[in-house]
């Protein structure tokens, strides 16, 4: 029997500086850790995230269910994080539905599960509702915003074409300069950051022309295999994570899950794969599906023996992590303009 390590990708991608632990419902589980060394199953999906619970339903739907599955946080979810804040629920991690459907097109997966579990939503009119300002005040430069719209519309139909004719990748950047899209002042530079740097997380400079617009069009492009440009704000009191833990609540058994539980090494070989715990336990299993992310995969917080071949460490190596964080204020009186943005 030949082993498969798999690493899947979660749907939602969104990280943040300074997360933390917080407490929340989820399916019950049996204890942390088994009352003997090690024990064995057929399948380990490591990792409670978006990804990790669809390993397991699919498992599950396919007649496996011989699996565990391993989660270092007391609750499901990944980066769906949620925490009280001034009377109301926030979220710490992701926040957005991005995409839903169009017609009767492809349906973004997280859509479908949010409308099935009663997740309640705003839509965010990040185009429509704009107010704008520099150093002196408000300003209006929305006609730069909405040029920087157009130009990063232009952008992707660019990249789809090196992409048509095998051409190599690019920066961003270097996209945009040789379209001659570079922002030349305070107010076009706002507005591109807007557009490329708050939506990805990191600069045009930094990202792959090819991979950024792919990520586009199979978003917000129904054309190019996407869902929608709609964007769905999770306002849910219960939390943003409530759709996944309900839907994990709806096939796991206790016995398929391992809360608080954190994987230190993966061993794993031709004849099988062992995942090791900090507390020195293990599991040991047929196969394993691995969904950790990116982040923790290039920090090396869990150690794999052997290494990952060469191909899987130079894709790892060649990503970087989006960071986000997210700054909370609350006050006495509404002082502020009512459209939903300001930039």
């Amino acid at each position: 029997m030949h082993l498969q390590l798999k690493r899947l990708t979660s749907l939602v991608l969104l990280s943040l500086t300074g997360l933390r632990v917080v407490h929340g419902s989820a399916i019950p589980s049996q204890e942390a850790r088994s009352n003997s060394a090690k024990s064995t199953t057929k399948v380990l999906v490591l990792g409670g995230g978006v990804a990790g619970v669809i390993a397991a339903r699919t498992l599950h739907e396919q007649g496996i269910d011989d699996f565990v599955l391993i989660e270092a946080r007391e609750e499901l979810g990944g980066r769906l994080q949620s925490t009280p804040f001034g009377g109301n629920v926030v979220e710490l991690g992701a926040n957005w539905i991005q995409g839903t459907q169009t017609g009767n097109g492809p349906v973004n997966p997280i859509w479908a599960l949010a409308k099935k579990h009663g997740l309640k939503t705003h839509i965010s009119d990040f185009y429509g509702s704009l107010r704008t300002f520099d150093e002196t005040g408000e300003v209006d430069f929305v006609d730069a915003f909405n040029a920087a719209v157009n130009n990063f519309d232009k952008y992707v139909d660019y990249s789809g074409e090196r992409i048509s004719q095998d051409l190599v990748d690019l920066t961003a950047r270097s996209t945009y300069d040789f379209m001659g899209k570079r922002p030349r002042n305070a107010h076009e530079m706002a507005a591109e950051y807007m557009n490329f740097d708050w939506e990805y997380a990191q600069t045009p400079l930094q990202s792959s022309g090819i991979a950024t617009a792919r990520n586009s069009n199979l978003t917000f492009e129904p054309d190019a295999g996407g869902f929608s440009d709609d964007n769905y704000l999770s306002i849910d009191q219960r939390g943003y994570k409530t759709f996944l833990q309900q839907e994990a609540k709806s096939f796991l058994k206790p016995k398929q899950l391992r809360l608080n539980t954190l994987v230190k090494s993966v061993e794993w070989s031709a004849s099988g794969v062992k995942a090791v715990f900090d507390d020195g336990s293990s599991i040991s299993a047929d196969y394993a599906i691995c969904t950790f992310s990116l982040g923790v995969l290039k920090n090396d917080d869990v150690k794999f023996k052997p290494d990952f071949p060469d191909f899987k460490a130079e894709a790892i190596a060649s990503m970087t992590m989006g960071t986000y964080t997210k700054i909370f204020l609350q006050f006495p009186n509404k002082f502020w303009f009512d459209t939903e943005v300001g930039i």
